[in-house]
């Protein structure tokens, strides 16, 4: 009975999927298969990214089911449509926003997006050659991600990606005279990051409103 055992395999998996938190807001459908190898790539990124933290003497990133299903229902959007934003289905959907709605509180949001090859080398490649995406992967302030690799295949791209980072923790309290940064240092305040990242969400969503 090999065609009764596919269909069962399926829908346990199916059912596995929904458990785990792994079905995507935007309606958006992809196989079995595709999604098996891409949670391989997402796990392989994870480790990647943790090791060059380490490297850099800061520390390494639990794995957030709340970041992981909101990085999972922006990358399906972005696979669907074939865009590389950070807004989302309405004009208020902002990666914060989306990261809170998942249930993940806390003081900071980050997120990075990107468009092009599935391996989960490219993708951590592409980020760390272009400055904001960098900063952000190299945070001391974040302590959680979740990372979504989607196939999309559209536009020249293969997978859609989205890196999303936080902190639970409440905010550090500010002194009366907070140390001055030393000038050789690379590492950009998380909150000087957030708001460039508010500045292009809104950059990148003005072009689209008469669309």
């Amino acid at each position: 009975m090999p065609i009764m055992t596919r269909w069962l395999n399926s829908y346990a998996l199916m059912f596995l999927a929904i458990a785990l938190g792994l079905t995507p807001a935007t309606g958006f459908s992809q196989s079995l298969e595709d999604r098996a190898l891409e949670l391989k790539e997402e796990k392989q990124f994870g480790i990647i990214l943790n090791q060059f933290r380490i490297q850099k003497g800061l520390n390494p990133l639990k794995e957030s089911p709340e970041l992981k299903n909101s990085s999972y229902d922006h990358a399906c959007w972005l696979a669907q449509k074939g865009l590389v934003v950070h807004w989302g289905p309405k004009p208020w959907n902002s990666s914060s926003q989306r990261m809170r709605w998942a249930g993940y509180h806390g003081h900071l949001w980050l997120e990075n997006v990107a468009g092009g090859e599935c391996k989960a080398s490219s993708v951590f490649e592409q980020w760390l050659n272009s400055e904001a995406h960098y900063q952000a992967m190299i945070s001391a302030e974040v302590e959680d991600y979740g990372i979504s690799i989607v196939k999309g295949e559209k536009f020249g791209m293969d997978c859609f990606s989205v890196l999303n980072l936080g902190a639970r923790k409440s905010e550090p309290e500010q002194t009366a005279s907070p140390p001055s940064p030393s000038p050789s240092s690379n590492i950009v305040p998380a909150s000087d990051l957030l708001e460039s990242h508010n500045r292009a969400e809104l950059e990148l969503f003005r072009p689209q409103l008469f669309l």
